[in-house]
């Protein structure tokens, strides 16, 4: 999916476009500050330029792991460990072996977050594949389930429409490529009881025949016809949409995650527009929810911070802790299973799936286990589905198949996988 900052690389600018202008450069500023102080081994100063930046933006992996070396070459190895097993949780592709870190590699930690580091990179393999989509400029974003007919339909964010996927893998257009104006296709999400089809859209630079003036939208299908009933805009004020997920309460009321506003919205049945349903000056990114099973708590996904719970009682917003190093941080697509909350992190690097187990309140996740870590199929795996107890996603959306604005051949393209995991 798609992101304000396009992914997690190595370089502090990113947070152009995710803080405001001003506050933007004041971080580069402490940062390039900071990172010249290094080069002139100005060790105080370059901890002083760093902490500074830290402050502004806390979850940055470069950041962090250049306040662990701050901290490290100003003799403050506790502190050193706890900046670099943060950036480490992030993104193993740091090097611990770094001689700025000189001061640290004998600390009693060190040698357990070189193992932590090794155990993050491990390949961690239980889902297979379930099907093989061979249009590899086709861009899948999402897949849903339908248990009625028993098969999936998908998202697709380059060619603007929406595919269904037969047992047997045979693939077929639900919708034409562009049909009703339908921009870039993110979430899918099926009513099985009620044949509707929900999917959200927005124009992306990543789509055939971008138009930015095109309309972000819900649109919602029959299934059995195929025809479009209805379609939504929001109804508010805001600008530059990007609706990056759909889901349903139980009454089957859809609920879409604006990343660029961070609002997230429902449907006015009467005005026939989307209207604000949830919003808080805590999100930076808002991506991927999840419904708990009672519809009690709405679980959300901000792609910079980690996940929020929603008491759908009260509109109380809290942040979910863990009791773990492992980083919430670059969470897609998130799920409610059982007592836990599954989340595909393509934020990280290497991308990964995991089960987090949550505590008696599920406000905060005490254990986990990898689902897939590092698996071989991923490219950037982005939204998925359940058939009870088995878990369908995409494993190879395509957002790095694009060069100067244009799809990539095909032949320079991998073949867009979904995997299957049972529970």
């Amino acid at each position: 999916m798609i992101r304000l900052i396009s992914r997690l690389i190595a370089t502090v600018f990113v947070v152009i476009g995710l803080l405001t202008e001003a506050n933007a450069q004041t971080v580069q500023y402490y940062f390039t500050e900071g990172t010249e102080a290094l080069k002139q081994r100005n060790f105080v100063r370059y901890d002083s330029m760093i902490a500074k930046a830290l402050m502004m933006f806390p979850q940055h992996p470069v950041i962090l792991w250049h306040a662990g070396k701050a901290a490290a070459l100003n003799n403050k190895a506790d502190t050193a460990i706890h900046f670099l097993r943060k950036a480490i949780n992030i993104r193993t592709d740091f090097n611990l072996s770094e001689a700025d870190l000189f001061n640290v590699w004998k600390h009693p930690e060190f040698a357990n977050l070189e193992k932590e580091k090794a155990t993050l990179e491990t390949a961690v393999i239980s889902s297979d594949t379930a099907f093989v989509i061979n249009d590899r400029q086709l861009h899948l974003e999402s897949v849903a389930w339908d248990p009625r007919e028993k098969v999936l339909y998908g998202g697709s964010i380059h060619k603007r429409k929406i595919i269904r996927i037969a047992r047997d893998g045979t693939v077929t257009d639900f919708t034409k490529e562009e049909e009703h104006g339908m921009t870039a296709v993110f979430g899918v999400k099926v009513d099985s009881r009620r044949r509707i089809l929900w999917a959200c859209a927005s124009p992306m630079k990543e789509m055939q025949n971008y138009d930015s003036a095109a309309a972000s939208a819900l649109y919602q299908f029959d299934l059995k016809t195929g025809k479009l009933t209805a379609s939504y805009i929001p109804g508010d004020t805001l600008t530059g949409h990007v609706f990056g997920d759909v889901i349903l309460d139980k009454n089957g009321n859809p609920f879409v995650s604006d990343s660029k506003n961070n609002v997230i919205y429902t449907i006015d049945r009467e005005k026939g527009v989307l209207i604000p349903f949830f919003t808080s000056p805590e999100f930076w990114n808002l991506q991927g929810m999840a419904f708990s099973d009672d519809f009690q708590n709405l679980y959300v996904s901000d792609y910079i911070k980690g996940i929020y719970v929603i008491d759908m009682r009260t509109r109380q917003l809290t942040n979910v802790k863990t009791s773990y190093a492992i980083s919430l941080k670059g969470s897609d697509g998130i799920y409610f299973y059982g007592n836990s909350l599954i989340t595909i992190q393509n934020g990280v690097y290497p991308h990964r799936v995991v089960r987090h187990w949550f505590n008696e309140t599920k406000n905060a996740f005490v254990r986990y286990t990898f689902v897939d870590n590092n698996h071989p199929a991923f490219g950037e795996p982005t939204i998925g589905t359940f058939d009870g107890n088995t878990f369908y996603y995409v494993a190879t959306s395509q957002w790095n198949g694009y060069e100067n604005g244009k799809v990539k051949a095909a032949s320079e393209l991998r073949p867009i996988v979904i995997l299957r995991c049972s529970f």
